[in-house]
């Protein structure tokens, strides 16, 4: 009877996973108002601290077309000089991502959010050509607040990246190597991480 009942636990909790990975991939909650957005696709990338390559107007049209998360470095080449702990690949450098997207009017008091799961390493986030936000680190997830920078209609989004301030004693990727969303909520509405479970014990 013990091993019936564990089964049906742990299909029971495999149904509730699956639901909560649909409903963040559905359109608008009609009871709150937030809209989750896949923004894996369509992004461009270029190698190298290119300059200016933050601004609307920056031509893009030659960079390598690319689907998130990716990792710049597994491209190789290996180098057989390099120490084995990091996959003597060269994950040391500078990247630039960008992604052309089109906002339709939202039709009220919206906030705009970016979340990034894990960007390798200090990036920073610039919408329309401003700095939106930026993250000391490569291992943690961040939110960038895009609504004083957004608008609708045509926007760009560009991420720099720069590995040659990290250290590590493993392989640490280097780019976008984690998932991307945008999240569109109402003015009022409960803010990131802001939901907890207490016990009195």
């Amino acid at each position: 009877m013990k091993t019936v009942n564990r089964t049906t636990f742990a299909i029971f909790l495999a149904g509730l996973w699956a639901g909560a990975s649909v409903a963040i991939g559905a359109d608008a909650s009609p009871a709150t108002g937030r809209k989750v957005i896949n923004f894996n696709r369509d992004w461009k990338f270029a190698k190298g601290d290119l300059q200016a390559a933050e601004t609307l107007e920056f031509d893009d049209s030659s960079w390598t077309e690319v689907r998130l998360p990716h990792d710049w470095a597994i491209a190789g080449p290996f180098n057989p000089a390099e120490n084995g702990y990091a996959g003597k690949l060269p994950w040391k450098g500078v990247g630039w991502y960008r992604k052309t997207f089109t906002l339709d009017d939202s039709g009220g008091n919206r906030r705009v959010y970016f979340d990034f799961d894990g960007v390798m390493a200090f990036p920073k986030v610039y919408i329309n050509g401003e700095l939106a936000g930026q993250w000391d680190y490569g291992y943690m997830s961040f939110r960038v607040d895009a609504t004083d920078h957004i608008r609708t209609g045509r926007n760009v989004i560009a991420v720099r990246a720069d590995t040659t301030r990290h250290g590590t004693r493993w392989y640490p990727g280097a780019g976008i190597y984690r998932k991307v969303v945008m999240t569109i909520c109402e003015a009022v509405h409960i803010s990131h991480w802001a939901t907890f479970i207490t016990t009195p014990e």
